[in-house]
């Protein structure tokens, strides 16, 4: 991680077993000369305590006397919480103190760490978690998630829809945070990385009409955010803004067989795969592993539009990628939701981790349809790096 980090980025050490220890304060990468001696001083000293690590960050954070453009809380465990005051249960007051601009991403190393905690953090910082399997994992893991840090585009975004016409927001079926009233809509997202997209998803009901039109307008949306390579203060709260962009519909008088629209149709199949994720999540959670199975299968049925009870052995591989993507994460869960060992040895944070990748178009795993290409670069550089540490030393022959 350190490695790829330029000499302005700072960086803060953060232990945590019982109780927390702050290493040392923020710090350019060039001033971190023992750095490397306080990483190898980290060790399992008994005891888990994931507020007290997150009290100790979060106060550091608040503390800080100047601020980079982008910066980030990176949270690593691989135990489960056992402290007397449980951190799920501070989460919400925790997760309030993290400073504007901030984000926040968990990492849940192995088979053994708390992944309710870490997925209810992600949650409510609307952050990232991401399951670390085994050693292999840890270098793609945060190359994944340092290449998105080093290449954010765009901060504190929020998406205004301004109804017309009688027209009124139902639901947004996107899991972002969100505000709605009579006459318009607010979406929230966090931070963006270049090459990302989202596809944001809102049910809305029109109003009846007594005249056919060729033109009706329903809405209109603009979008607003904050650029990080913008100073602050050479702009009010460095907000720029877009044009602003109009929604318009036919309402003819007969309708017509018109092909639907394939996007969105691929973006509900993802909503859907989302929703079933986290309703096999519940399931297994509560012993029910054969439930959890049947609805992953109900989900792939519907997913390839099989109708329901029809076989689902031996599936061709889809041609449309985000579709065969979403197959085989399905596929992969049911064997993680099989048992109570398979649900307990990681099943859960796997399921999570897959459910959280597709719920914000984002890569969390190790190979993913939305990796970018800083993404990419930086998790080559990361496994290459921690290839060579374990490499044995070279001899030469002399003579």
């Amino acid at each position: 991680l350190l490695t790829q980090l330029s000499p302005l980025d700072r960086f803060c050490l953060v232990g945590f077993s019982s109780c927390a220890t702050r290493f040392h304060n923020f710090k350019k990468i060039h001033e971190c000369n023992a750095l490397g001696s306080c990483i190898n001083k980290l060790a399992a000293t008994g005891g888990t305590s994931i507020r007290a690590g997150l009290e100790a960050a979060l106060s550091t954070l608040e503390g800080r006397q100047s601020k980079n453009p982008v910066s980030s809380l990176l949270l690593l465990t691989d135990g489960q919480d056992n402290s007397l005051e449980s951190a799920y249960q501070q989460l919400e007051t925790l997760a309030k103190r993290l400073p504007e601009g901030c984000s926040a991403h968990s990492f849940g190393y192995g088979s053994n760490h708390d992944a309710k905690v870490l997925g209810r953090f992600a949650e409510l910082t609307a952050g990232t978690f991401t399951y670390v399997e085994d050693d292999d994992a840890i270098a793609p893991a945060f190359g994944n998630c340092l290449g998105g840090l080093l290449s954010v585009v765009a901060q504190n975004i929020v998406i205004d829809f301004v109804m017309s016409n009688g027209t009124k927001t139902e639901k947004v079926l996107s899991h972002y945070r969100s505000q709605i009233s009579s006459s318009s809509t607010q979406v929230f997202l966090p931070d963006l990385f270049e090459e990302e997209k989202r596809d944001i998803l809102l049910s809305i009901d029109l109003p009846m009409v007594t005249a056919s039109d060729e033109k009706m307008l329903i809405m209109q949306a603009i979008l607003g955010y904050k650029d990080p390579l913008v100073p602050t203060g050479s702009d009010v709260n460095n907000l720029q803004k877009t044009d602003w962009i109009e929604f318009m519909i036919m309402r003819p008088e007969k309708t017509s067989e018109l092909l639907p629209n394939k996007n969105l149709i691929l973006q509900r199949k993802r909503l859907k795969v989302v929703e079933s994720l986290a309703r096999a999540s519940d399931e297994a959670g509560q012993n029910r592993f054969k439930k959890a199975i049947e609805n992953l299968d109900e989900a792939i049925r519907d997913l390839l539009d099989i109708p329901a009870g029809g076989s689902i052995i031996n599936i061709e591989k889809p041609q449309e990628p985000l579709i065969a993507s979403l197959l085989t994460q399905l596929q992969n869960c049911k064997s993680r939701v099989a048992s109570k060992e398979s649900w307990n040895l990681g099943g859960m944070a796997y399921v999570q981790n897959q459910q959280s990748e597709q719920m914000q178009q984002r890569c969390l795993s190790v190979s993913s349809l939305y990796s970018t290409k800083s993404q990419s670069k930086t998790k080559s550089k990361s496994v290459e790096w921690s290839d060579s540490q374990l490499r044995p030393p070279r001899t030469l022959n002399k003579g």
